[in-house]
Parts: C-alpha cells; sequence; structure tokens
C-alpha cells in the first residue's frame, strides 16, 4: 500500500491504496486517525467496512424426493411419479446468497433455468414431470451471492421411464392331450431404465414352468411379472387347450 497527499493550505487530502489481493476473504474496518503537530487527535469520521469476497456460495445439501448423499444420481423415475421435489441449502460465509436457479437440460441439449424461492432455509423448486420427454435429463444447481460469485459445481442425473417393460409368456405343446407335459416359458424386456433381476412367474420363481396336462378345456399359466429400475411393471399368462 502507498499513501500519498496534496497540500491545500492549512488542510491535506490524504489516500491509502489497498492491495486487496494481499487480503482474504473476510470483512475488514477502516479507520481515519487525524494528528496535528500538537499530538491532537481526530478519529469522529465513522470507520468503513470493507469486505473483500472471492468465494462463490456453498451448496451444502441437495435432496430430490427425500433423497440425499447422492443416492439420487442416476436415479429412475417411471409412471407413478407426477412431480419431482428439489431442495437445496446454500450458504455465504462472508456475503449473502443473492439468487439460486435450477438448470434442467434434457437430452436434445436445451436447458430452462428456473429461480426459486428459500422457504425454511432450502432453496426448493417442483418441477412436473408430465412437461418433460422420456430419457436422461440433468439439473444443475446456480448459486450467486451479492458480489457475483457463482457455483455451479453441484449436479446429477435421472432418468424418465414412462414405458412398461415387455412380457410375454408361451406354452407348448398349445394343444395338448391329456397326460402331455406343457412347458411355459416367461420372457421379458425393457428398452428404458433395464430391468430389475427376480423378474418370471410368481413374481421371480424362475422363467420356465412345467405342467401335467389334465381334463378338457382351456388353462392358463402362473402369472409372469418384470420391473424396471423406474418402478414400471408388466405381468403376462400363457394358455393352452387340452383336446
Amino acid at each position: 500500500s502507498t499513501t500519498s497527499s496534496a497540500n491545500l493550505g492549512n488542510n491535506s487530502l490524504f489516500s491509502l491504496e489497498v492491495d486487496i489481493s494481499r487480503l482474504a476473504d473476510d470483512s475488514y474496518i477502516v479507520t481515519a486517525y487525524a494528528n496535528d503537530s500538537v499530538d491532537n487527535t481526530n478519529v469522529s469520521i465513522s470507520n468503513i467496512t470493507l469486505r473483500v469476497d472471492r468465494t462463490p456460495p456453498n451448496v451444502t445439501t441437495v435432496i430430490v424426493n427425500n433423497l440425499t448423499a447422492k443416492d439420487y444420481y442416476n436415479m429412475s423415475i417411471g409412471l407413478s411419479e407426477g412431480f419431482l421435489t428439489f431442495n437445496a441449502t446454500v450458504n455465504d460465509s462472508t456475503t449473502t446468497v443473492q439468487t439460486v436457479k435450477f438448470g434442467f437440460n434434457s437430452t436434445n441439449g436445451t436447458e430452462e433455468n428456473i429461480t426459486v424461492l428459500v422457504f425454511g432455509g432450502r432453496w426448493n423448486v417442483t418441477l412436473n414431470l408430465s412437461k418433460l420427454t422420456e430419457g436422461a435429463h440433468s439439473i444443475k444447481i446456480y448459486a450467486n451471492d451479492t458480489l457475483g460469485n457463482l457455483n455451479r459445481t453441484e449436479y446429477t442425473t435421472f432418468n424418465l421411464d414412462r414405458t412398461k417393460p415387455s412380457v410375454s409368456v408361451t406354452c407348448s405343446p398349445g394343444s395338448p392331450t391329456a397326460g402331455q407335459t406343457v412347458t411355459c416359458t416367461c420372457t421379458f424386456s425393457d428398452a428404458g431404465t433395464s430391468l430389475i433381476s427376480g423378474g418370471g412367474f410368481n413374481g421371480g420363481a424362475g422363467t420356465s414352468e412345467s405342467t401335467t396336462a389334465a381334463g378338457t378345456g382351456s388353462f392358463t399359466s402362473s402369472t409372469c411379472r418384470a420391473e424396471d429400475y423406474a418402478g414400471n411393471s408388466n405381468t403376462a399368462t400363457g394358455s393352452w387347450t387340452v383336446t
């Protein structure tokens, strides 16, 4: 820092330049002291508060539909979900948080930024999922303080899947005679978020079952069920006719 003066009769104009790059983020108080030649001191000028802040706000907690600790990363959302709620705890140790925005980015590369409001210490927004197409989506949090420092490091992704798995059951032979063995096979697939393991007859008892044809008329297999990671499920049964 340097000090300079300009003589104005019995008055002098003094200035002080401070190299802010040498100061850590914090609040500082600048006080002006004036002494004359007989050591009379004047400190009547109000103190000046200088605040140095180069640090963006801190996003400490993100909650997505009550999921925390990154459990929401790559979460899958299915038919039963109509809305998705986002809550973020944002604070700034030096100044104050001015704005928080949630940027919703879809697979086509476009981003919609929504300015959110603070409630109960958390910044929150509810997203209507009916406005989104199926597929992968990402959410980024933008947090600004009053000096324009920006934090955009927090993000998450989710996959919106409204399509049920495909499930089918075939039984062979389809027209057995009494006493023949009928074998039914369950097949299932999912084009969206992939299937949870354990699908099959009776909720996971295997993908094949056999029975002995008896009597006459039409008969059906056990129910085969499959569920994907978004919670969408589907069922199917096979049939045969004993002649």
